[in-house]
C-alpha cells in the first residue's frame, strides 16, 4: 500500500485480554520489529477495536485519554466480560528508541484515504 504508516505509526492485531496485567496503567508491551527493544504503547492514541472471539463487538478511540486507560476501563465497564481480543492503531509517531512523541497538527488527505482504508482491512479482514 501507498505511505499509510505516516499517519498510522503502529498497531497491534488481535492481542490477548488475558495477557495484559491489567491497572490503571496497564503496559501494553510490543516491538517495532523483531529483536527490537519493547516498547510500552500505553501512552499511544488512536482507533482500537474490542474482539469476542473474531467479532468485532466495539470500537473505540482514544483522544484525551491514552490507550492503556481506555483499555483498561473497558474491564471495569460494562463491555469487561464481552471481549477477550483487541487491535489498536496508533496515530503518534513511535521513536526507533521506543519513545511516543506529540499528535501531529494535521494530516493530508492524501496519507489519511489509505491509512483509513488499511485500518480496516487489517482490522475486519474481508475473504
Amino acid at each position: 500500500m501507498e505511505e499509510q504508516y505516516e499517519i498510522i505509526t503502529s498497531f497491534g492485531m488481535f492481542w490477548r485480554k488475558e495477557a495484559i496485567e491489567w491497572n490503571t496503567s496497564p503496559k501494553l508491551l510490543g516491538m517495532q520489529q523483531i529483536g527490537a527493544t519493547p516498547v510500552d504503547f500505553y501512552k499511544q492514541l488512536g482507533i482500537y477495536l474490542l474482539y469476542d472471539g473474531r467479532e468485532v463487538i466495539y470500537v473505540g478511540r482514544t483522544n484525551d485519554r491514552p490507550l492503556g486507560r481506555m483499555l483498561y476501563e473497558h474491564t471495569i465497564d460494562r463491555m469487561s466480560a464481552r471481549w477477550d481480543r483487541f487491535s489498536w492503531f496508533g496515530l503518534l509517531p513511535v521513536s526507533k528508541t521506543g519513545d511516543i512523541g506529540a499528535l501531529p497538527d494535521s494530516f493530508k488527505a492524501a496519507k489519511l484515504i489509505p491509512a483509513l482504508e488499511a485500518v480496516l482491512i487489517e482490522a475486519l479482514e474481508p475473504r
